[in-house]
C-alpha cells in the first residue's frame, strides 16, 4: 500500500485528508515546521507606523498575512493612499481578501514570479512582509533595480522536535508533500530510506534542491495551491505521473 506523508499543520492538511479519503492509501500527518508570532519589538512597531513611507507592500506567504495584518490594522484603520499590495500566490491573495484588500498576484507563485511583474520592474520603496530568515532573492533583485527595500518580519519557523526518525515501511512507496527548502532538509534528516520516497513539490527550485539532497523521485505540481498539489499526489498514486 502507498503511504502519503503530509508535512504541514493539521489545519492545512484537512483538504488533503478529505481529498484522499477514497484513495487506497494510508495517510500520515507529520508536521515538520511550527509557526509562531515574532515579538512585536520597537523596531517592528516603527516599520508598521512608517507604512506610508512605502510605495509597495509584498506578502510572501499566508502566514505573513496571518501574523502581519493585525499589526498593520492596529495602526492603520485606513490604508495609506496609493500603496500597492502584492501576494506571492492565490492562497495568500485570498487571505488578504479576508481583510478587503485586493492584491496583485503573479502568474507563478514564487519570488521569481513577483519579480516578473511589470509593477515591480522599477519600484521605489518596497516593504516585504515575511517570516524571520528565508530567501534573499526578492530583496536583492529589487535593490539591483534601484529600489529601497525593507523587511517586516512578523513570524518565526520552529522545527518540530521529533525525538526519533519516522518509522516508515521500507516496502511501501512513500509520497511526501514538501513546500519549502527548510522542510525538505528536515524531512531528509527524519527518513532513513530516501529512495522509498516520492516527493511532491510546487516549484522547480525545490525539485532541483531535492535531487541535490539525495531524493531520486520528485514530482512537480503546477503550483503550491492545495488543488494542484492534490492533483499531482493522485496522479502519483494512480501511476499517471512518473517522478523524475
Amino acid at each position: 500500500m502507498k503511504t502519503v506523508l503530509l508535512t504541514r499543520s493539521e489545519e492545512q492538511n484537512r483538504f488533503f485528508n478529505s481529498g484522499l479519503a477514497e484513495s487506497d492509501v494510508s495517510v500520515l500527518s507529520k508536521p515538520l515546521l511550527q509557526f509562531s508570532a515574532y515579538p512585536f519589538t520597537e523596531e517592528v512597531k516603527k516599520k508598521v507606523i512608517d507604512l506610508d513611507r512605502f510605495d509597495h507592500i509584498v506578502f510572501v506567504s499566508q502566514n505573513a498575512v496571518r501574523y502581519g495584518l493585525p499589526h498593520l490594522q492596529d495602526y492603520w484603520p485606513q490604508w495609506p493612499e496609493g500603496l500597492m499590495w502584492y501576494a506571492v500566490g492565490p492562497a495568500t491573495a485570498l487571505r488578504l481578501g479576508d481583510w478587503n484588500i485586493s492584491a496583485i498576484v503573479p502568474e507563478t507563485a514564487s519570488s521569481e514570479g513577483l519579480l516578473a511583474l511589470k509593477e515591480l520592474t522599477a519600484p521605489e520603496k518596497v516593504l516585504i512582509v515575511r517570516g524571520v530568515g528565508g530567501r534573499e532573492l526578492l530583496r536583492e533583485s529589487l535593490i539591483s533595480r534601484g529600489a529601497e527595500v525593507d523587511y517586516l518580519e512578523v513570524y518565526q519557523r520552529i522545527l518540530v522536535p521529533y525525538q526519533e526518525k519516522f518509522d516508515l515501511d521500507a516496502d511501501s512507496e512513500i509520497i511526501v508533500t514538501i513546500y519549502s527548502g527548510e522542510a525538505m532538509k528536515r524531512c531528509a534528516e527524519l527518513i532513513d530510506n530516501l529512495e522509498c520516497c516520492t516527493l511532491v513539490v510546487p516549484s522547480m527550485r525545490l525539485q532541483t534542491m531535492a535531487f541535490e539532497i539525495g531524493f531520486d523521485k520528485v514530482c512537480l505540481a503546477a503550483s503550491q495551491r492545495d488543488e494542484a498539489m492534490l492533483e499531482t499526489i493522485l496522479q502519483v498514486i494512480s501511476g499517471v505521473n512518473f517522478p523524475g
